[in-house]
């Protein structure tokens, strides 16, 4: 994967975060990675987030100087690597307590998932499986961006699975009661399409795009299925084979056309 300008090129002028569902008034950064990478990232995150309460997670002799943005409040690690019971420190539940929203932290690798050369996802995950832990408890694994030292955005669940798929959400509705993957969706996003699937004005092919583990398929192909309306057309560049479970456990495996394609492609189709 290679940088896109405007995507997930983090230095691109005209660089935003996907939509997301939550005002960001928090950023931790972890700082893992070179000083002149760190510095760059630093002053990149303060750029894009003017507005947001800036967090530095850092190794105790890792000294920034005066490149560093008064904006910044600094935790720090001991010397080493970030342990496991670091967040039993009191540095540690500070950070706990803080209310972050967003986590940043840079790598010392080339991700590019798909091109040769580049170090495998899996050699990443473990790499970092300290840090990638530590996210994991903070409750923020699907609020963290990657920064490669190309400073191209990735997302924890795109170099490794075993850690998403430990979260399994039971949801209730009237007529349905779902097991979902974990999702990036708020209690009342899943009422709101489970609704509209059951009973929703709209007519015409169901289209999802983005599948990940199939969470906001499965809610709508169960709401449309109760109802006998459209079946589900879901797309997304990944394929996980859990995603087949969830559909299975929930009876909605007849009723989602998964795709390993993007939007556009499918649309040709």
């Amino acid at each position: 994967m290679s940088p896109t300008y405007g995507n997930n090129f983090f230095l691109a002028f005209d660089y935003e975060l996907p939509p997301v569902p939550k005002k960001i008034k928090k950023i931790l950064y972890i700082h893992t990675c070179p000083m002149v990478q760190g510095e760059l990232a630093l002053k990149r995150i303060a750029e894009v987030f003017p507005e947001s309460e800036l967090h530095l997670l850092k190794n105790e002799n890792t000294d920034f100087g005066e490149s560093l943005s008064k904006r910044w409040k600094i935790f720090n690690f001991p010397s080493g690597r970030l342990q496991p019971d670091f967040l039993q420190s009191a540095e540690g539940r500070k950070i706990a307590t803080a209310n972050i929203d967003l986590i940043f932290f840079g790598v010392n690798d080339d991700i590019r998932l798909n091109s040769p050369g580049a170090m495998k996802a899996v050699g990443i995950a473990q790499r970092y499986n300290n840090v990638l832990e530590l996210i994991y408890r903070l409750g923020l694994y699907d609020w963290t961006c990657i920064l490669d030292r190309e400073f191209c955005i990735y997302y924890p669940h795109q170099i490794e699975f075993g850690r998403s798929k430990q979260e399994i959400n039971l949801v209730s509705f009237p007529r349905a009661t779902l097991k979902l993957p974990r999702t990036l969706l708020s209690d009342r996003e899943r009422e709101k399409l489970f609704e509209l699937a059951l009973d929703g004005p709209g007519e015409g092919h169901v289209v999802n795009i983005g599948n990940y583990l199939g969470g906001s398929s499965i809610l709508l192909a169960k709401g449309s299925k109760i109802s006998g309306r459209e079946k589900i057309y879901s797309y997304d560049l990944e394929e996980y084979s859990e995603s087949m479970d969830f559909y299975r456990e929930n009876q909605v495996e007849d009723w989602i056309h998964f795709s390993k394609m993007d939007s556009i492609e499918g649309a040709a189709q």
